[in-house]
């Protein structure tokens, strides 16, 4: 004997016994789960890539300005190596960044011993996101300052640099590494 209902035997209890069941009810409750567990995945991940950029530049940068503040006698020889020493301590296209400024600031200022220079250079670098840019056009691209400063002094016809090093002579400096590897 047929029943009038062919899905009665596969549902016995009729659709209201399915929405009452809870059994497979993790499955949604993953799919919902994805979209926030991705976007948190994909944040530290750009995150992460523009940390290590930001001081990657940094770093770049304050080699550059040690490096050309004594080394150049005018503006335009200062700049030219500053630029060149940041080129070669800040791979092109590092973790796909792009350079979009490239700033220096000088500030002189004459006294009886001779003339101070604070020079100030300032990056300005973006970085193209590789998860976030699925949420949406905004999250397209990251972009990054990083700035440096360096003072000089011009004594005469020479260039004065004052470099400070601080150094931890306290007792943990003394003992040997017991921490293992």
């Amino acid at each position: 004997m047929m029943t009038a209902n062919p899905l009665r035997r596969y549902f016995p209890g009729g659709f209201r016994a399915i929405l009452r069941d809870r059994a497979g009810s993790t499955l949604p409750l993953f799919a919902a789960s994805i979209i926030p567990v991705m976007g948190a995945i994909g944040l530290s991940v750009d995150a992460g890539r523009a940390y290590m950029v930001q001081q990657r530049v940094k770093s770049a940068l304050d080699l550059a300005l040690l490096a050309s503040a004594t080394s150049a006698a005018t503006q335009s020889e200062r700049d030219a190596t500053l630029e060149r020493y940041f080129e070669a301590n800040f791979p092109e296209n590092y973790l796909g960044a792009k350079i979009d400024g490239f700033t220096t600031v000088d500030q002189r200022q004459a006294d009886a011993q001779g003339t101070t220079v604070d020079v100030t250079a300032t990056v300005n670098i973006t970085i193209p996101t590789t998860f976030m840019s699925i949420f949406g056009e905004s999250y397209k691209q990251l972009t990054l300052n990083a700035e440096s400063r360096v003072a000089t002094a011009e004594r005469g016809d020479k260039q004065a640099l004052e470099i400070m090093m601080a150094i931890d002579n306290t007792g943990s400096m003394a003992t040997a590494d017991v921490g293992g590897d």
